[in-house]
């Protein structure tokens, strides 16, 4: 590998991250609310909302599309906002 493909490479992720696109590892796609939102909605699919240990964001809200999972962490103020409060029979725990 030499400096150009590593730049090349460098300068893709720096695009894809402008787009939206947290991290990949593997097949998991992390997004910010609003590629996941859009992206979501294109899939037509139901989100799995699984509670996380995190002070600052305990859920992960994700779906499955194509071979991947996409997926965006939400506070509990935005995840109530966005997906509602009765959608407590949805979380599962991770």
């Amino acid at each position: 590998m030499d400096i150009k493909t590593i730049t090349e490479s460098v300068q893709a992720i720096h695009n894809a991250y402008d787009k939206g696109i947290i991290s990949v590892r593997d097949n998991q796609v992390h997004v910010t609310h609003k590629v996941f939102e859009f992206l979501l909605q294109e899939a037509e699919v139901q989100p799995m909302i699984v509670s996380r240990v995190s002070k600052d964001y305990p859920f992960e809200v994700s779906f499955d599309n194509n071979g991947f999972t996409y997926y965006s962490l939400y506070s509990a103020q935005e995840k109530k906002n966005k997906f509602g409060g009765n959608i407590d029979e949805c979380i599962t725990t991770k």
